[in-house]
């Protein structure tokens, strides 16, 4: 705790500036002062995932509003029946039970598994490359703990996807990331594959 894994996952998504260094996109500085079009690709090509599901859920919209609001933002163009298909058919990649019904309710009526599965929907609605997870399994029980681990894989080899895990449990580091970088007082201690550093 406090070692700066969550203030660098958000300078990586643009929410906090940055005092020093460079972080590099695609060859591309994204810190600092950017072009709006580099902006704007930042924000659809690099989706954070919270700790709390609920800070990325608007309350008053319900998850089906939620997602068709996201998928519509990216594709204006798309007709409202392709919209809702297209939002259902992520409720259920994300294997989120009875994804139908689901989209008539408010996050509020849904579990922590549920919120951070509709959480990691949104998250794919923006098509993007990289997943940044924030300790997004912290507050969830064991089980529902392992189905978002063994879904997060899923969605590195299937879609290709690269995610960044932030997380303080060596468990989930040994079970689902492939490298690792170890911070101390904001700084990289060590790094390498996740066999070689444990």
């Amino acid at each position: 705790s406090g070692s700066g894994k969550t203030t660098i996952g958000r300078a990586i998504c643009r929410i906090n500036p940055t005092s020093g260094g460079d972080i590099f996109f695609k060859g591309q500085k994204i810190n600092g002062k950017i072009s709006h079009a580099l902006d704007k690709q930042i924000i659809k090509e690099i989706q954070m995932i919270f700790q709390d599901p609920m800070s990325c859920l608007n309350p008053v919209f319900t998850v089906g509003q939620i997602m068709t609001d996201v998928l519509h933002t990216r594709n204006p163009e798309m007709k409202k029946l392709q919209v809702r298909q297209a939002a259902l058919e992520l409720l259920q990649e994300v294997k989120l039970a009875d994804a139908e019904s689901t989209m008539s309710k408010y996050p509020h009526q849904l579990s922590g598994g549920q919120q951070q599965r509709v959480a990691i929907a949104r998250a794919l609605a923006s098509d993007p490359e990289v997943l940044l997870c924030d300790e997004a399994t912290s507050a969830l029980d064991p089980m529902t703990t392992q189905a978002i681990l063994r879904l997060l894989q899923k969605i590195n080899r299937e879609m290709g996807i690269t995610i960044v895990v932030i997380t303080h449990e060596m468990a989930v580091i040994r079970q689902i990331c492939t490298h690792v970088a170890i911070l101390d007082g904001g700084v990289i201690a060590e790094e390498g594959s996740v066999d070689d550093v444990f």
